[in-house]
């Protein structure tokens, strides 16, 4: 674990080197980001202004929900956005680069590429959950903690999702369209899923959980009806990271080396 932790952190220093040649395309690049979804959650604000609530969530509440999905999101932005490129990996050659190196394959694809773009977003998830905290009643440490606790698991969905998705490339060398697939439906559960059909709230709680990263875990501290028991979303969570990687591991030695 500590050599792991070590070579990440010359991995992430190599990666801000390499970023920070081009200042302006790594600023311009969080940025962006940022005021894409700052502005997304602004045309949501003023519509909330006229009607008040969406399905009994204040506008302070859906902020708080907002926020914290995009933090889980920009978790996953910064340290496994690598997995995007499992195609070109493949069809590249370029994993057997990373399948004789002596550590870690699938750490070193995670540990080989940071995206700053995630950075943006983290910092605007951060601010609507901040401001969020600030019209609602203090909460307690408890709730401060599983919350923390939540946007980091949160950030696990993301990756299990898309590692699973990524395994497809061993066979059909192309994982972007159904990883694409997959990662959009994350968009319908930035609101809550109590406003979709039965069948759409049910996939993103269980199927698809990305659910589980923001909505269950703030319905819960909210006090809201539609929450599961806190530890469920966790298990659930601990369980499809544990398979995603299993999954991964048992369908490597599906890949076929171009030889170059």
């Amino acid at each position: 674990m500590l050599r792991h932790l070590s070579l990440y952190r010359s991995f992430l220093k190599l990666r801000f080197k390499t970023l920070l040649t081009y200042r302006v395309d790594f600023i311009l690049g969080s940025v962006a980001s940022s005021i894409m979804q700052a502005s997304t959650f602004l045309a949501l604000f003023f519509i909330l202004r006229q009607i008040g609530n969406l399905s009994g969530w204040s506008i302070s509440e859906l902020q708080l929900l907002y926020g914290s999905m995009l933090i889980s999101l920009s978790l996953n932005q910064m340290f496994a956005d690598n997995l995007w490129a499992m195609t070109y990996f493949v069809r590249s050659g370029k994993l057997d680069t990373f399948l004789t190196r002596p550590i870690n394959p699938l750490f070193h694809i995670l540990a080989d590429r940071f995206n700053h773009v995630g950075i943006g977003d983290f910092l605007t998830g951060s601010a609507l959950v901040i401001l969020a905290l600030g019209n609602l009643p203090q909460i307690t440490l408890f709730a401060a903690l599983y919350w923390l606790l939540s946007v980091i698991l949160g950030g696990l969905i993301f990756f299990s999702l898309n590692l699973l998705c990524s395994t497809s490339a061993f066979w059909l060398l192309d994982s972007v369209t159904i990883t694409r697939v997959v990662f959009d439906n994350h968009q319908f559960a930035k609101y809550p899923l109590d406003i979709f059909p039965y069948v759409l709230n049910v996939t993103l709680t269980f199927l698809l959980p990305y659910g589980l990263a923001a909505f269950h875990p703030i319905a819960f501290l909210l006090g809201k009806p539609q929450a599961l028991p806190p530890l469920v979303p966790i298990a659930i969570i601990i369980v499809l990271t544990a398979v995603s990687i299993g999954i991964w591991w048992r369908l490597l030695p599906n890949y076929a080396s171009t030889g170059t």
